[in-house]
């Protein structure tokens, strides 16, 4: 849980500024990239970078 908590906050800092659907598909995306052994910086960057 401590890995996943981070993503959680700036999944819902993120639904702020963009819909909760928006900011939810990506807490899931980097999360499932988690589980598929990615570190968490990684996995963060490989998921902002799809939005470009």
């Amino acid at each position: 849980m401590r890995t996943v908590i981070p993503f959680l906050n700036y999944g819902l800092q993120e639904a702020t500024f963009t819909s909760y659907s928006h900011a939810l598909s990506e807490v899931v995306a980097m999360t499932y990239l988690l589980g598929k052994g990615y570190d968490p910086q990684t996995a963060f960057k490989t998921v902002e970078s799809w939005e470009v």
